[in-house]
C-alpha cells in the first residue's frame, strides 16, 4: 500500500494506532472493513474513508499487529472477517460491525465473504451462513426432489437446511434446535422429512413442509446415528446410541418396534437397503439384513487394529446391491471389506491421511473422519483430521486426488444424488484437545465442489 493512501488518515485514529504500536502491546488481529470506530473512555474516533482500515492492514502485513490493546484508552479492538469489535477492559462491546471491505486478506467468494488461502485452499464454493460450532454431518436430499437441498448437523445444537442452486449459490431455508449437540442426520426416501440424532438422548423428525420438529425416538444416552429404512413391506427409523442399543422405530409410535442390545456403544453405522452395518466400541462390527424385518446377519471383529470412526456401504457395480463396506479408523487407515468375499484377497486395507515427510523417522497419523461413495462411479472420498480430502478408486486400488491442506480438520462429507457436487465441512474435531482450539480463527465452513470428473475411475491398462 502506498504512503499516499494513508496521508489523509484521521489524525486521532492514526495516533491511537501508532501509540499502541509504540507501547509494544500485543494486538489481537482480525480482519477489518470500510468503517472503523476506536472508542476511548471519553471519545469515539471514527474513520469513514477506510484509511484507518488500510493503515491497520498495512501494519498487519508488516507483522506489527497481533493484539491491539490501548492501555491509556482502556480499549481492545478485535477485527475479524466476521466484523470489528471494540471493547473496553471489562469486555463490554462498545461497537460491533460486520464488515468485509478489506483487500489484504485473500479471495472473496461469490457470496462476498472473505476467506484466507488456507481456509479454502481448493477455492471451492462456500455455503453461506454456516453453523457456529463443529459440523458433525452433511447430507444432500434424495434425487426424487426437483431441487437440491443440503442438511447439516452441528455441535451448536442446530440442524440447518440450505437450497443449493445450479449456480452453486446456497440459500439458507430453515433451522431447528435440539437441547444438545446434533451428531447425525438423514433424509426420508421422499425428501419431505429429515431425521436428527442428538446428545440430548433423542432423535427427532423435521417435517420440511410444515416445519414441525417432533421427537420420535428416545435413548438412555446420546444418540450417535440415525438412518431411515425404506423396505418393500415396511419403513422405520434406526437409531444407534451410546446406551449400547440399536432401536427401530415406527415414527407414529412412542415405543420402538424392535430393540437390539449391542456389545458396546454404537460409534458408527450405515444403511443401504437391504443391509445395515453398525460399528461399536471395542472394534466390534455387526451386519444386519433388513428384508422382511431387521435381523442380525453376521458379527465380526474390525480388520483395523485401532478404533473405527466411520463406515460406508458400497454397491456392486453390476447388480447395484450392497456387497461390502469401507471402514475408517483413528489410525489413518481404511479397510475395504466384502460381506461374502469370493476371494479373501478382495478384502484389503490402505493407509491415508498421514504426513508425507517424516521427521526423525516419525510420521504424523490422523483420524479418518468420514467416508462417502460416489453414487455413479462407485469411487470414494475420505476426509480426515489432517485437513485434507482424498478421492480413491477401490477397484483399481489407486488414489485419484488429494486436496491441499486446510487450516483445520475436515469432519464430514457427502455427494449429491447426481454425483456432481461434493460437500465437505472443515471444523475442529478436538483431535488435538483444548490446546489445539482457537475459537477466533477456527470457524466452521461448509464447501461445495464440482466433482463428477474427478471421481471417474482410473483407466486400467
Amino acid at each position: 500500500m502506498s504512503e499516499s493512501s494513508t496521508e489523509n488518515l484521521t489524525k486521532d485514529g492514526k495516533e491511537t494506532v501508532d501509540r499502541i504500536l509504540h507501547q509494544k502491546v500485543h494486538f489481537k488481529l482480525f480482519y477489518v472493513g470500510s468503517v472503523v470506530e476506536i472508542s476511548g473512555l471519553n471519545s469515539t474516533r471514527r474513520d469513514t474513508e477506510a484509511q484507518l482500515v488500510d493503515y491497520i492492514e498495512e501494519k498487519q502485513i508488516e507483522g506489527k499487529l497481533k493484539l491491539l490493546v490501548s492501555e491509556d484508552d482502556k480499549v481492545i479492538i478485535n477485527v475479524s472477517r466476521y466484523g470489528i469489535k471494540v471493547l473496553d477492559t471489562s469486555g463490554q462491546i462498545t461497537s460491533k460491525m460486520s464488515l468485509f471491505g478489506g483487500t489484504s486478506f485473500g479471495p472473496t467468494s461469490v457470496f462476498g465473504s472473505t476467506t484466507t488461502a488456507n481456509t479454502n485452499p481448493m477455492k471451492d464454493i462456500e455455503v453461506t451462513s454456516p453453523p457456529d460450532d463443529s459440523v458433525s454431518c452433511v447430507k444432500f436430499s434424495p434425487g426424487v426432489l426437483p431441487s437440491t437441498f443440503l442438511i447439516a448437523s452441528s455441535w451448536d445444537n442446530k440442524v440447518s437446511c440450505w437450497e443449493v442452486q445450479q449456480s452453486g449459490q446456497t440459500i439458507p431455508k430453515a433451522q431447528q434446535t435440539h437441547a444438545g449437540p446434533v451428531l447425525d442426520v438423514d433424509w426420508s426416501d421422499d425428501g419431505t422429512k429429515v431425521f436428527t440424532a442428538s446428545c440430548d438422548k433423542t432423535a427427532k423428525l423435521w417435517d420440511l413442509n410444515s416445519n414441525q420438529f417432533v421427537q420420535v425416538a428416545q435413548h438412555d444416552a446420546p444418540v450417535k446415528t440415525v438412518h431411515w429404512i425404506k423396505a418393500q413391506n415396511y419403513s422405520c427409523l434406526m437409531t444407534g446410541s451410546w446406551d449400547k442399543t440399536l432401536k427401530f422405530w415406527d415414527t407414529r409410535s412412542a415405543n420402538p418396534i424392535l430393540t437390539v442390545s449391542l456389545p458396546e456403544r454404537c460409534y458408527c453405522a450405515d444403511v443401504k437397503y437391504p443391509m445395515a452395518v453398525v460399528g461399536t466400541a471395542g472394534r466390534g462390527l455387526i451386519i444386519y439384513q433388513l428384508e422382511n424385518q431387521p435381523q442380525e446377519f453376521k458379527r465380526m471383529e474390525s480388520p483395523l487394529k485401532y478404533q473405527h470412526r466411520c463406515v460406508s456401504i458400497f454397491l456392486d457395480k453390476k447388480s447395484n446391491a450392497p456387497t461390502g463396506f469401507a471402514l475408517g479408523s483413528i489410525e489413518g487407515r481404511v479397510a475395504i471389506q466384502y460381506v461374502n468375499a469370493t476371494n479373501p484377497k478382495d478384502n484389503f486395507t490402505f493407509k491415508c491421511h498421514r504426513s508425507n515427510g517424516t521427521t526423525n523417522n516419525v510420521q504424523d497419523i490422523y483420524a479418518v473422519n468420514d467416508i462417502a461413495f460416489h453414487p455413479v462411479h462407485g469411487t470414494l472420498a475420505t476426509v480426515g483430521s489432517d485437513g485434507r480430502f482424498s478421492f480413491w478408486d477401490k477397484d483399481a486400488r489407486t488414489k485419484l486426488k488429494t486436496s491441499e491442506q486446510f487450516d483445520q480438520p475436515i469432519t464430514t462429507c457427502n455427494f449429491n444424488a447426481q454425483g456432481n457436487i461434493f460437500a465437505y465441512a472443515s471444523s475442529y474435531d478436538w483431535s488435538k484437545g483444548h490446546e489445539g482450539y482457537d475459537p477466533q480463527k477456527m470457524k466452521p465452513h461448509i464447501f461445495l465442489r464440482p466433482c463428477f470428473d474427478e471421481l471417474k475411475p482410473s483407466k486400467r491398462t
